[in-house]
């Protein structure tokens, strides 16, 4: 469980509580998922298991998947037009949400897994986190990969990775061809994204996912 939500004292775990609670009391819930994909899930809300103590659950509505369209692709021409060039559902995607970073050793150790794989890959790197008990990132682009990367990493990998700093148009990464697994923190947009694009996933969570 996410450290906010074991301390009481934290405004995280109240906000939590507090909502979760209200959904007993709403008139209805939307989520973005389908039977398909959550089967176990969907039958116990239906069925009353999550509010054994009342005489019903609020109805509920699946309308998923919904997955936005991709933002600014124009200023990620060659990333897009790098993985046209890679065979089919040969790179390895790895992208950890808006938020979600490592520490500068992290970074390294992937890096070298990478390396050591010899496979193709996509990484998105952001700076590390700003805060020794965060992982939210530096809300600056300007990402050094010098400082961050291994030495000679970039013209090591060079023939078969690429190196993005901050962010990639995920949708339209996920739908290329060339795609042929993903790396994710399973944020639920991620999970989605990669679902309806038919994409395997290796989960890393990060937070709460």
């Amino acid at each position: 469980m996410p450290k906010p939500l074991l301390d009481r004292e934290d405004p995280a775990y109240h906000d939590f509580m507090y909502f979760m609670s209200s959904l007993q009391q709403s008139d209805g819930i939307i989520v973005n998922t389908f039977e398909d994909l959550e089967p176990i899930s969907i039958k116990a809300i239906a069925n009353g298991l999550c509010r054994p103590d009342a005489p019903s659950t609020p109805p509920t509505f699946y309308i998923g998947p919904l997955i936005a369209p991709s933002k600014h692709e124009a200023e990620n021409d060659y990333c897009l037009s790098w993985l046209e060039k890679q065979p089919c559902q040969s790179v390895v995607f790895l992208c950890f949400g808006s938020g979600g970073t490592f520490y500068p050793p992290q970074v390294k150790e992937i890096a070298k897994g990478l390396e050591n794989s010899g496979q193709r890959f996509l990484w998105v790197v952001k700076n590390p986190p700003n805060h020794e008990k965060t992982k939210q990132a530096e809300d600056n682009p300007d990402v050094d990969l010098d400082s961050l990367l291994p030495e000679g990493f970039m013209e090591r990998t060079r023939d078969r990775g690429l190196v993005v700093k901050t962010f990639a148009p995920q949708v339209a990464v996920l739908n290329k061809d060339s795609i042929g697994g993903f790396v994710t923190h399973c944020g639920w947009n991620s999970v989605l994204e990669a679902v309806v694009a038919g994409v395997l996933m290796i989960a890393w969570p990060l937070y709460a996912e």
